[in-house]
């Protein structure tokens, strides 16, 4: 895996515990309060194949990696936010050293994407409609990649990487404010497509598609404001 894949699923990582933590404030001093146990495993789960992914790329870097489990409840959670915090700054440290030609123009097109500070969540007609857009981009993705990749093995593993990512960013749209999760779903589109080799003159299809999502969301909230 590369460092620029882990990277965007660090991002995306981060972004989604940022706005987790947000959520559990409101129960700060609530001694009956429980976090749901599924949704911490997953983050856990997550994190753990990515420090995977780096002690085996930078094995003199990432070497002392913290170990959280869901058993670490909250307080693992903002320690695990700290450790990406760290894990980023060294990541982007790495790659500032240099990156392919054909990740420059993966980012050069998530950062001409207009800020948006607002991050009120979605509803519940937003949320169905951000789900078809998504269908169409793992549409999208799953049959370009088919017609670049002549293992079937090698597709296979493509095809559920793809599933899996698109299947937490849809995820992830009940439960973060939009800002949040845009920036979400941009960081983790970065991470299919280095991780995919998505074929470069296949990229501007897909940046298409996720800029009308990005505009049905703007849309959107204009007109309900």
């Amino acid at each position: 895996m590369e460092s620029n894949v882990i990277l965007a699923q660090v991002k995306a990582l981060r972004s989604y515990l940022t706005s987790y933590l947000e959520n559990l404030k409101p129960h700060t001093g609530d001694e009956n309060f429980e976090p749901e146990h599924t949704e911490m495993h997953k983050i856990y789960m997550r994190y753990r194949r990515l420090s995977d992914a780096l002690e085996s790329l930078y094995p003199d870097v990432f070497s002392d990696l913290m170990n959280f489990s869901s058993d670490s409840g909250v307080n693992g959670i903002e320690e695990l936010s700290r450790e990406l915090t760290y894990v980023l700054e060294t990541l982007e440290s790495i790659n500032s050293q240099g990156t392919s030609f054909a990740s420059e123009q993966t980012f050069d097109w998530a950062q001409s994407i207009p800020h948006d500070e607002n991050n009120a969540p979605f509803t519940e007609e937003e949320r169905k409609r951000v789900e078809e857009r998504l269908n169409e981009i793992q549409d999208y993705l799953v049959k370009t990649v088919s017609h670049q990749t002549n293992s079937d093995e090698d597709l296979k593993t493509k095809v559920e990487f793809i599933q899996n990512e698109i299947s937490e960013v849809k995820e992830a749209a009940s439960k973060l404010g939009r800002r949040d999760w845009r920036g979400m779903l941009i960081n983790t589109m970065i991470a299919i497509i280095i991780s995919t080799g998505f074929a470069p003159d296949a990229r501007q299809g897909l940046f298409v598609l996720i800029q009308n999502l990005i505009n049905l969301i703007k849309q959107s909230r204009l007109l309900n404001p």
